[in-house]
C-alpha cells in the first residue's frame, strides 16, 4: 500500500500496487479539516484491502502515509494473527513508528542505537544497517538460495533516507 507520494517512485516494482488516501495534520484549519477526510478515507481503503487480503505479516517504514494500514492491521492481529514488523531507517525513531512499536513483533533499524526506544522494546530491535552493494554481493554470493522458492525483498523509507 502507497499513497500519491510513493506511487511516483513504484513504476518499476511488478506486483500489485494499492493506492490509499493520506495526509499529515499540519498547517492551517482548512487544511486540517481536508486532512483528516482523507485520512478517513485512507482508514477506510485499509480496511478494505486488508480483510480482501488478509495478510500474515505487515511490514511498516514509518511516516503518516503508514498509520491508517498499521491501526487497521493491529485489529487483525489480535483476531487473524497477522505479525507486524518496523523498519526505522534514521536514528531517532518517528512519531508513528514509536506509537506501534508496543504492538511490533520487531523492529529492523539502519543505526545500532535508536535515540527514542525505550529500554523494554529493545529485544525487539534488529540492526540490519544500510544496504551496501559490495556487502550484498559477498553475502548473496555465500546464500545457498532454493531457485524453486519465491523471494521478497522490500526496502523503503522516508524520502530524506
Amino acid at each position: 500500500m502507497l499513497d500519491k507520494r510513493g506511487i511516483k517512485y513504484a513504476n518499476n516494482f511488478k506486483g500489485n500496487i494499492i493506492s490509499i488516501q493520506s495526509s499529515h495534520l499540519s498547517g492551517n484549519f482548512y487544511f486540517k479539516v481536508k486532512s483528516t477526510l482523507s485520512l478517513f478515507i485512507g482508514l477506510i481503503q485499509s480496511i478494505f484491502y486488508i480483510v480482501k487480503i488478509i495478510p500474515r505479516h505487515c511490514i511498516s517504514f514509518g511516516s503518516y502515509a503508514s498509520f491508517t494500514p498499521l491501526l487497521i492491521s493491529i485489529f487483525f492481529k489480535f483476531i487473524k494473527k497477522i505479525d507486524i514488523h518496523i523498519h526505522e531507517q534514521n536514528s531517532v525513531m518517528g512519531k508513528v513508528n514509536l506509537f506501534f512499536l508496543p504492538y511490533s513483533n520487531n523492529v529492523f533499524t539502519n543505526f545500532e542505537l535508536i535515540d527514542n526506544i525505550k529500554k523494554e522494546f529493545h529485544h525487539k530491535t534488529y540492526h540490519v544497517g544500510l544496504p551496501s552493494l559490495s556487502k550484498n554481493k559477498i553475502l548473496f554470493d555465500k546464500l545457498d538460495i532454493n531457485k524453486e522458492k519465491i523471494i521478497i525483498f522490500i526496502y523503503g523509507g522516508s524520502q530524506g533516507s
